[in-house]
């Protein structure tokens, strides 16, 4: 009986050291993908494009002029740079992604990456989701007012239902 809790014990402490090892390794080579994908170039460009449309509204509402809208701006962007802790959100997306494909879908990503194709996507990602953001806000105000209408019509049931 001793014997076989021994054997017990050295298999789940053997493979969970292999599994370790296997995250060890997912996570390095996920670091290693997030730096061909330039991930923080991309999260960069992303804020920077982000920022603009979060923007828009305190400007119009504070009735800026154009230096207060450049010193706001720049209030934005050097929260983001130097508030943000950067290395935190890259090791994160490394454990998301190190935790989402297994090692060799990371060396596929990797080396797909590294092709024309992968770098063209990567280029054109960001243009990509933004317009597909914009595509999808169109699409939204287009049916705004069935969404108004139906939320008007909730509210009407929640109001019958408490008199």
């Amino acid at each position: 009986m001793k014997v076989f809790i021994i054997i017990t014990t050295l298999a789940l402490l053997t493979s969970f050291a292999s599994a370790q090892e296997v995250n060890e390794k997912s996570l390095a080579e996920a670091s290693e993908l997030i730096e061909i994908m330039e991930l923080r170039t991309q999260i960069s460009t992303s804020f920077e494009a982000a920022m603009q449309p979060m923007l828009e509204p305190m400007i119009e509402q504070m009735n800026l002029n154009p230096a207060q809208v450049t010193e706001l701006s720049a209030i934005f962007t050097n929260w983001w740079e130097n508030d943000i802790d950067q290395e935190s959100i890259i090791l994160k997306y490394s454990t998301l992604y190190a935790s989402t494909f297994t090692l060799k879908e990371l060396t596929g990503l990797k080396s797909f990456y590294q092709t024309p194709l992968g770098k063209k996507v990567l280029m054109t990602m960001p243009q990509l989701t933004q317009k597909g953001m914009e595509i999808g806000m169109t699409a939204a105000q287009e049916k705004q007012p069935q969404l108004t209408a139906k939320i008007e019509a909730f509210l009407a049931s929640i109001a019958a239902d408490k008199e």
